[in-house]
C-alpha cells in the first residue's frame, strides 16, 4: 500500500485579483486623507464658531478696563455727608433724573438695537453660541459708552461718586415702597460691593418726592444693575 507522506514544501500564496493590492492601499490613504480633512474642518468650525467669538469677548474685557480711569474723570472728590434725616432733597432728585436722561440719550438708541438683535436667540445653545458670545462683546461696548456718558452727566450736574450713590439708593428704596418691588444695592462696573448710605426705612418724603417720577426711574433700572 502506497503510504501518503503531507507535502510540506513552502507553496507560494495565490496571486492576488488584478489591481486588489493598489486598490486596498487606495483606500487606505483615502481614508487618511478624509480623516485629516475632517479634523480640519472640525478644527475650522471649532475655531470659526468658539475660538473666534471668545477672543473677541476677552478682547472687549479689556475695555472694562478703562471704567476705573473713567471714575478718576469725576471731577468732584469732595467726601459726602447724608443728612441726618435721609432726606433727598428736590436738587438731589432732579439732578439724578438728568444724569439717568443723559445716559439714556448717549447709548439708549444702542441698548435697544442689542435687544432686538439678540432677544431671537432665547436659551444660550450650540446653534447661536457664537451669537450670544458676539452679543457680550457687543455689550461690553455698550457698557464703556454709557460709563463715559455716566462721568461727563456727573460733572454736569457736579455730583460726586458718593453723593449719588446715595441719592440713587435712596431713590430706589423710597420707589419700593411705591411699588411694592424690593430693590437691593447696586453694583458697580468694576464689581465692588455696593454701599448704600440711604436709610432701611426711606422717609415719607422720599416716597412723596419720586412717586412722580416712577416710570422714569424704572426705566433707568437695567442700567443701575449694570452698576451706573
Amino acid at each position: 500500500m502506497t503510504q501518503l507522506v503531507p507535502d510540506n514544501s513552502p507553496r507560494n500564496p495565490p496571486p492576488p485579483p488584478n489591481g486588489s493590492s493598489n486598490t486596498v492601499v487606495r483606500w487606505v490613504v483615502g481614508c487618511l486623507v478624509a480623516l485629516l480633512v475632517l479634523a480640519l474642518v472640525i478644527g475650522g468650525l471649532v475655531w470659526w464658531f468658539v475660538i473666534r467669538p471668545v477672543q473677541g469677548v476677552l478682547g472687549n474685557l479689556t475695555n472694562l478696563s478703562q471704567l476705573e480711569e473713567l471714575d478718576k474723570q469725576i471731577r468732584n472728590t469732595a467726601a459726602y455727608t447724608p443728612p441726618s434725616n435721609g432726606e433727598i432733597s428736590p436738587d438731589q432728585l432732579e439732578r439724578l433724573l438728568s444724569v439717568e436722561q443723559s445716559i439714556k440719550t448717549q447709548v439708549g438708541e444702542r441698548l435697544k438695537q442689542l435687544e432686538g438683535k439678540y432677544q431671537s436667540l432665547g436659551e444660550v445653545n450650540a446653534q447661536n453660541f457664537s451669537q450670544a458670545l458676539e452679543g457680550m462683546g457687543d455689550m461690553f461696548k455698550v457698557l464703556v459708552e454709557a460709563k463715559k456718558a455716566q462721568v461727563d452727566a456727573l460733572n454736569a450736574q457736579n455730583f460726586s461718586k458718593n453723593e449719588y450713590r446715595w441719592v440713587r439708593g435712596g431713590a430706589f428704596q423710597a420707589l419700593s415702597q411705591v411699588t411694592g418691588v424690593p430693590f437691593s444695592g447696586f453694583p458697580d462696573l468694576q464689581g465692588d460691593t455696593p454701599q448704600i448710605y440711604a436709610p432701611t426705612n426711606p422717609s415719607s418724603a422720599n416716597v412723596e418726592r419720586v412717586t412722580p417720577f416712577k416710570n422714569e426711574l424704572l426705566e433707568s433700572l437695567p442700567m443701575h444693575l449694570f452698576g451706573l
